[in-house]
């Protein structure tokens, strides 16, 4: 079994906070949500926020274009994954400027590869423009993953075949003990998982005909580092099996 989660937006629910600027360090980047799926550059993310309201802060929320997640979260991925995935450090204050007193990051999935089996969902590839084909789905579609291509992983996002917005994959065993443990909050989804080899010549191969007519840098952010990291000898997180 695998489900997805996603930070959980609620205008009721959710702590907001304005991040602090910081002049010292290359220019921010604060726009990938939930996850990016490749390493991030710690330098440009954010270090520090304060809350503007007095709501109960959870163990993983939203930030402005980011997220944040308490030290017991990153504890028990590092439980099943030690030293994969970024967790940056993040002081934040309440609304009255007092620092809060638990340790706090922004989280980033560095694991990417593609297990969707868009051929079993017959979804069709969309063609954009100068972009790469797509395959349109969203978290309330019928998604199924393969089974044999996920064995051994925990906590994954989609390379090439991603639903709409920033969600992450996790095995059963990891949604398991994130329930037990009462981390929150999140959405989830749950999609079947067949007993289907993944191969991309059957799944992504109008992808893979588009990246061999194009030059590298009209290419997606995630295959141009894949590329890169591979070219120069470093192990690819995209992609890996």
């Amino acid at each position: 079994m695998v489900w997805m989660i996603e930070l959980e937006y609620q205008d009721r629910g959710t702590p907001r906070f304005a991040l602090d600027p910081f002049e010292d360090s290359p220019s921010p980047s604060n726009n990938f949500g939930f996850s990016r799926g490749y390493w991030v550059d710690p330098a440009r993310q954010p270090r520090s926020g304060q809350q503007t309201t007095r709501k109960k802060i959870p163990d993983i929320f939203p930030l402005p274009g980011l997220n944040a997640v308490r030290q017991r979260f990153k504890d028990l991925v590092e439980e099943f994954e030690p030293g994969v995935h970024q967790f940056m450090p993040l002081v934040l204050r309440d609304k009255d400027g007092k620092q809060i007193d638990d340790q706090f990051y922004v989280f980033n999935c560095t694991v990417s590869f593609d297990a969707i089996l868009v051929r079993e969902m017959g979804l069709e590839p969309v063609q954009e423009g100068k972009e790469p084909p797509d395959y349109h789905f969203y978290s309330h579609n019928k998604i199924f993953v393969s089974r044999p291509r996920i064995e051994g992983h925990h906590l994954w996002m989609g390379h090439h075949l991603r639903p709409v917005g920033t969600w992450v994959f996790i095995s059963d065993e990891l949604h398991s003990e994130m329930k037990n443990r009462k981390i929150r909050y999140f959405k989830e989804e749950h999609p079947d998982v067949l007993d289907v080899p993944w191969r991309a010549e059957e799944q992504i191969k109008p992808i893979l005909d588009w990246e061999a007519s194009h030059p590298v840098e009209q290419w997606t952010a995630a295959s141009r580092i894949e590329k890169e990291l591979k070219g120069s000898g470093a192990r690819s997180s995209a992609g890996a099996a």
